[in-house]
């Protein structure tokens, strides 16, 4: 398995605002039982209620919606060699967030059809993740 993470933050972002996610799970190797994407966004960025889209091939799959309570947990149906799954979702930086660059990570794992653990990216690192950097503006209002 491959996983790999990217945001949509490609200028800086402030309080307030809001960042979409895309994570993509691509199988090789075997197939994969009880798939798991494990992910852990920055302290201020908080996952938005029913923003989360899942598909496999390109097409839309319905799956619970993931659990975000630091970290979030997406589960997935058993996966196929082949198969790329790209999970979106939106989060929303807090109004207070304090300058700064915040960095994210994600992880994924399964079982192989016989029973042995799998973890994404096993030949390098097995975290993935993005950085956002958030500024204020500091000019008093008139």
């Amino acid at each position: 398995m491959n996983l790999t993470k990217s945001n949509n933050a490609t200028n800086d972002k402030h309080p307030g605002e809001a960042v979409t996610f895309t994570l993509t799970l691509t199988v090789s190797g075997s197939d994969i039982n009880d798939p798991k994407v494990i992910d852990l966004p920055a302290k201020g960025f908080k996952y938005r209620s029913g923003s989360f889209q899942v598909t496999i091939g390109g097409l839309p799959v319905t799956i619970d919606e993931p659990t975000y309570a630091s970290p979030g947990t997406w589960t997935l149906p058993d996966l196929q060699v082949g198969d790329e799954v790209v999970m979106t979702y939106i989060a929303d930086i807090d109004s207070t967030q304090t300058p700064g660059l915040y960095n994210d990570l994600a992880w994924a794992e399964g079982n192989s059809l016989l029973g042995e653990s799998v973890i994404a990216n096993a030949n390098d690192d097995y975290f993935v993740g993005t950085e956002v950097n958030v500024v204020k503006n500091n000019q008093d209002s008139p």
